[in-house]
């Protein structure tokens, strides 16, 4: 019954999730691929609801741009903006886009918040900070890699998943969604983690491990922690990798 309940939630989720772009007001696009750069006032927080392919660039000094190339005719539909210190990336179009030459790429020399509620797929190859703090809530996937980061919080609430590698001293995990959270090749000397929903975290601790699953997803752990203290208290499981 309990894996009846799982499947038929996870079914709908995904199906749910195929139709989040799905609308009868599509735009074709024009196959004119255009270039347009902007200027925007310094940041260090990323918010977006967006969607087409996103690579977040370290850059230096004072070097605070988004550069997006897309069909001419999608471009008035991507909207960016800066609040305080926070970058905002909408997107002004309801309908469906074909979003496969949509590319934005984005240069800020600091980066503490990372938020994504959309459906855009968002990467970073190489990124040095004190502290970040990381959320998923939408449908897209984000690929964070070379990581070099003291405290890094990560929040996984949304049917994409979040993969992480470099290394990080403190780290916090939770998913309570679909998606899922893959840090094995983030190597973390401490690690606290919980799962409230039917979706997985993969971690790698090599001081301390404290790892939650309340719900009926999985926990798996690399790294050999000299402290552990496992708690599964749902029909889900804590494991080695």
């Amino acid at each position: 019954m309990e894996k009846m309940i799982v499947c038929g939630f996870i079914s709908t989720m995904l199906f749910l999730s195929s139709c989040v772009s799905f609308n009868i007001d599509k735009v074709k696009p024009s196959g004119n691929i255009v270039k347009e750069e902007y200027q925007m006032e310094p940041f260090n927080e990323v918010d977006l609801d967006l969607m087409g392919n996103v690579k977040i660039v370290q850059g230096k000094g004072d070097d605070y741009r988004v550069v997006i190339s897309a069909p001419d005719n999608y471009i008035e539909f991507y909207k960016f903006s800066v609040d305080g210190h926070e970058l905002n990336g909408d997107i002004m179009h309801s309908g469906a886009l074909d979003t496969d030459d949509v590319k934005i790429t984005i240069y800020t020399p600091e980066l503490r918040s990372l938020e994504n509620e959309g459906l855009a797929t968002i990467i970073i190859d190489s990124l040095t900070t004190r502290s970040l703090s990381v959320e998923n809530s939408g449908v897209g996937a984000m690929k964070l890699r070379n990581l070099s980061i003291n405290k890094l919080a990560v929040e996984c609430s949304g049917v994409g998943g979040i993969t992480m590698s470099g290394q990080a001293a403190w780290v916090r995990l939770d998913c309570s969604g679909v998606g899922s959270i893959d840090a094995r090749n983030l190597k973390a000397r401490r690690v606290q983690g919980e799962v409230n929903g039917v979706g997985s975290i993969n971690c790698h601790a090599t001081d301390t491990l404290k790892a939650t699953v309340n719900g009926v997803g999985s926990f798996k752990f690399a790294g050999n922690p000299g402290v552990k203290k496992l708690s599964d208290n749902g029909v889900g499981s804590i494991s080695e990798l």
